[in-house]
């Protein structure tokens, strides 16, 4: 009877063991995959963000170079067939596969409005025109930046501590207005 019961013993502390390692391991493994996908969603905003920014920047040299040539009286197309295009759907197509729903649609706007709108494609327009696809851009960026910002638990950003248009390190944005030239 004795042996029985050390038997017993002994195949209980081996199953407790078992399970609880088992328990343990899983929880182990389920806060490290939480962790992955952070980390990759993470990374992959900061790539469509960089790859959009690329997109806006080629757009604003050709716009650039068209003031320079004197279109913002009579009105120019742009060329839109130096605009780096393709990295920019890739790392948008990238967010789609680890995003939510809010951050994949607030990524197509941006994307929308960098790609379908009057400025990028062709349409003529003048600098008026330009300041406000700008304007628009940086709103629809920081309307981004603040739901990956919700994705991730956090809050939204404070944009008069968080903008760099018009200010000194340390000090608010006092500035009301953004023009095409500021990097927000």
């Amino acid at each position: 009877m004795e042996t029985l019961i050390a038997v017993l013993g002994t195949l209980a502390g081996t199953a407790f063991g078992a399970i609880a390692t088992f328990v343990t391991q899983r929880a182990s493994f389920a806060r490290e995959s939480t962790e992955r996908l952070r980390e990759t969603r993470r990374v992959q905003y900061v790539e469509f963000m960089a790859r959009s920014h690329d997109v806006f920047l080629a757009i604003r040299a050709l716009a650039a170079a068209g003031r320079q040539r004197g279109f913002a009286t009579e009105g120019e197309r742009l060329d839109m067939r130096g605009v780096p295009a393709a990295e920019g759907q890739k790392a948008l197509e990238e967010l789609r596969l680890v995003c939510d729903d809010e951050v994949a649609a607030r990524a197509a706007d941006l994307w929308l409005h960098l790609r379908k709108e009057h400025i990028p494609r062709g349409a003529k327009h003048n600098h008026v025109d330009f300041n406000e696809w700008s304007t628009r851009y940086w709103a629809l960026r920081r309307e981004l930046i603040n739901t990956c910002r919700a994705e991730a638990g956090m809050q939204s950003l404070d944009w008069e501590k968080a903008s760099v248009a018009g200010r000194e390190p340390g000090k608010a944005d006092q500035s009301s207005t953004l023009t095409d030239g500021d990097d927000r």
